[in-house]
């Protein structure tokens, strides 16, 4: 049995050698894969590593060898390739609901499955500053909303809002009993879309500003009492319709768009939304949207570049800020 354990040993401390120190661009000779097996205790003999090498491919590892320039091995294949590995570090340093040592943290799990040199790779193009959450234990908070989600019960939350104390910025506190529906990333920032039951509409709440999160005994409201999904909340058809996280009820909207701008108004509208030429330099786009000022903030980003063909309260939503905009900076017209 001793001999038994001491193999399992040997074959787990391979697993992680190949793993960590060992790509394309760094094999390992079966000499050097014993230094390192040693290094943990554990004696092996050369013609060993062969065997235990055969063993791993055949339970699935891709093992290569190569003879030149250097004879040896690495592990191909992995459950996260460095692109992959790449792109999960990048949205993981961008989480600002999450501390700098939770971040850190995720990223070392991610790493884990790629060598310590592309790891070192990774790790050299991340930028981790400080975080400004102002959530206590953000992973607490999403631990409890993904089961109040799943148990379909509501929960009670502490939710900070800015707010101006004399000359300083501070946080207003305020609690919130919601039945929580999904979460969604959007812009810059982490959403909890909920229903608070004194309203028949949906909200959402930054995850960063969630200082607390506690699952109740009672029950739910069903999102189809407050909402257009039936049986499933699609929530890249929320995300869609909604700008900028304002809610507003869902229209069919058309956009005049000079031709220079096709490229961001296709990337929020995407592939569902219809369009064709209107006039000469300008296309005709008809999508649905919600109504919303985060929608009039979106749009006036392009300035003259685009108008608002209809439907009409939007255009009264475009003209109202308009006016808005003019009186805070010439006064009253």
């Amino acid at each position: 049995m001793a001999g038994s354990s001491k193999y399992k040993l040997k074959i787990l401390n391979l697993i992680d050698i190949l793993t960590e120190k060992t790509d394309k661009d760094h094999v390992l000779t079966t000499a050097e894969i014993c230094e390192e097996l040693e290094k943990s205790g554990i004696k092996a003999e050369r013609k060993s590593i062969y065997s235990d090498i055969e063993t791993l491919r055949e339970y699935g590892f891709e093992i290569i060898r190569v003879r030149a320039p250097k004879s040896g091995f690495y592990l191909g294949k992995r459950r996260l390739e460095m692109a992959e590995a790449h792109l999960l570090a990048d949205a993981v340093q961008a989480a600002d609901f999450l501390s700098e040592d939770k971040k850190l943290l995720l990223i070392e799990k991610i790493l884990s499955g790629v060598s310590e040199y592309e790891a070192e790779k990774i790790l050299s193009k991340l930028s981790l500053g400080s975080s400004r959450s102002v959530s206590a234990d953000a992973m607490c908070v999403l631990d409890a909303i993904h089961t109040a989600i799943d148990a379909k019960r509501q929960i009670t939350v502490k939710y900070a809002r800015r707010c101006i104390e004399g000359k300083n910025l501070s946080y207003e506190v305020k609690e919130f009993t919601l039945s929580p529906y999904a979460l969604i990333w959007t812009g810059e920032h982490y959403y909890l879309i909920a229903n608070n039951g004194k309203y028949d509409n949906l909200m959402h709440l930054r995850i960063d500003r969630i200082q607390r999160a506690k699952v109740t005994e009672e029950q739910s409201r069903p999102f189809e009492e407050v909402s257009e999904y039936r049986g499933v909340f699609d929530v890249s058809d929320y995300g869609d319709k909604v700008f900028n996280m304002f809610s507003g009820d869902v229209e069919e909207i058309e956009l005049v768009c000079d031709n220079s701008v096709i490229e961001e108004i296709s990337d929020r509208f995407g592939t569902q939304a219809k369009y064709k030429p209107y006039d000469i330099g300008t296309f005709l786009v008809k999508a649905k949207a919600g109504v919303s000022e985060g929608l009039v903030s979106w749009l006036f980003q392009f300035g003259a570049k685009v108008k608002v063909k209809s439907p009409n309260n939007l255009k009264e939503l475009y003209a109202k800020r308009l006016e808005e905009i003019n009186r805070a900076f010439y006064g009253t017209l």
